[in-house]
């Protein structure tokens, strides 16, 4: 019986077709062209002007051709990137909440006491435009907007801390941490109470954490609640 020899082996190990090595293929993210970063800049430019005049101006007949002229582009161009008051609206709201400290409205309890933290100081670092925006008519029709959308996220959040609460109870219940959670709690501990934007917002948080904390306790009774009727009837 012949034996292979060892230099053999090596041999015909080297003579061997290699294996093939899967070729690995990344995606490189696509750069936006230059048009796409024209549109961009124009878009932020009617934003920022109507942020600017919101901020600045004082009382302002709002309309689509004042905005353009105060941008520096046409009706047309306002019209194009912004075909409706709502788009618009939602553009410079998410510009506002930007100036403020966040981009998106979170969804829970956590996240809502400890946004309120951060916007209380932001609104004293951002007086002027908080302030603009109550006391003009554009910036309540600006808030008004932008409200609608805060208390449905809180609403929202209520419902998934306290599911087995009836509807009318977390609308309720979220209807109460938006007038907390808002520029007028701020103005109004600012003005009868001197307080600064640090000490409210943690005497806002503490309130909303306590009032989704008496909910928990509410969910857990309503729960029991069910359990025992389900109980009885079976």
């Amino acid at each position: 019986m012949r034996t292979r020899s060892k230099t053999g082996g090596q041999k015909a190990a080297r003579n061997a077709a290699p294996s093939e090595t899967p070729t690995v293929v990344t995606e490189v993210p696509r750069s936006p062209t230059l048009r796409e970063r024209h549109q961009d800049t124009t878009r932020d430019v009617i934003v920022d002007a109507l942020v600017d005049i919101l901020e600045h101006s004082g009382p302002f007949e709002f309309s689509f051709f004042e905005l353009g002229r105060r941008a520096g582009v046409s009706v047309r161009t306002v019209y194009r990137y912004f075909p409706t008051r709502e788009s618009l609206f939602d553009a410079v709201s998410a510009r506002v909440n930007e100036r403020v400290g966040f981009r998106e409205y979170p969804d829970d309890r956590e996240g809502i006491v400890n946004l309120t933290r951060r916007l209380f100081p932001a609104f004293d670092r951002e007086a002027a435009l908080i302030r603009a925006q109550m006391q003009t008519g554009l910036g309540q029709s600006l808030r008004m907007h932008a409200q609608k959308q805060r208390t449905q996220m809180i609403v929202d959040a209520v419902k998934k801390t306290a599911p087995n609460l009836d509807a009318a109870r977390q609308r309720q219940v979220g209807g109460a941490i938006s007038c907390l959670m808002s520029a007028d709690a701020w103005l109004r501990l600012r003005n009868t109470l001197g307080m600064e934007g640090q000490e409210a917002g943690e005497a806002i948080a503490w309130a909303i954490d306590s009032l989704f904390e008496a909910v928990v306790v509410e969910n857990d009774k309503a729960q029991s609640g069910r359990k025992s009727n389900g109980k009885k009837k079976s």
